[in-house]
């Protein structure tokens, strides 16, 4: 909940509290038979008039019920924020795909950096072409993600963290991850130095 939406419940509880305060004093007040109790009409509602037990009992009913309901959670205010569903930030609607990284002697990682959202979740399948031992590291920037699982041939795997990866041979896995710390990272091949051995990565 953010402030402005603490702002805009405490004033509608004011207003209430200040309405109800008028129907108590109206149980004061002479009246009329037949004839609704002065400051009804500000909480929106109208009660005939009863013997004065009754009256300040549903009185006092109609004020408590209006307060619930506006100090019930996410009672009136917009949900700004997006709907996962019940599988939360791992829910599809979150999930997004990004490009390929490839391994191989004299080929380029990726053909641009990634620009990620934190909060979002990820998959990237990382292939090796089988040309030589290659790896990548990036212990920063495994630091700053969540690790769900790796995928190779059917294994699942779930690590608690991930400081670099290797293949010995062809072969693919997927990494699915959530984007967590916002920052700049990479991921590049181990004593490599060159731009294009490296994949530039922002967490926004």
């Amino acid at each position: 909940m953010t402030f402005d939406q603490n702002v805009s419940i405490m004033r509608r509880v004011r207003d209430i509290a200040e309405s109800f305060e008028m129907v108590t004093r109206s149980l004061r007040r002479p009246r009329s038979g037949g004839r609704p109790a002065a400051g009804i009409q500000s909480l929106g509602m109208t009660v005939e008039a009863l013997p004065e037990g009754r009256r300040a009992m549903q009185l006092a009913s109609l004020g408590l019920c209006a307060m619930l309901t506006v100090l019930a959670p996410g009672a009136g205010m917009a949900d700004d924020g997006p709907d996962f569903g019940f599988a939360g930030v791992l829910s599809g609607s979150n999930s997004r795909d990004l490009p390929p990284i490839t391994l191989g002697a004299g080929l380029p990682l990726a053909e641009e950096g990634w620009v990620l959202k934190s909060g979002r979740y990820y998959e990237v399948e990382i292939t090796s072409d089988g040309s030589q031992e290659l790896g990548l590291v990036g212990p920063e920037f495994f630091r700053a993600i969540w690790i769900d699982e790796i995928v190779i041939d059917g294994l699942e795997i779930r690590p608690l963290g991930l400081d670099s990866v290797e293949f010995d041979e062809a072969g693919t896995m997927e990494i699915g991850f959530l984007a967590i710390k916002p920052g700049r990272y990479y991921m590049k091949i181990p004593g490599s130095t060159g731009a294009t051995q490296r994949v530039e990565i922002t967490i926004e």
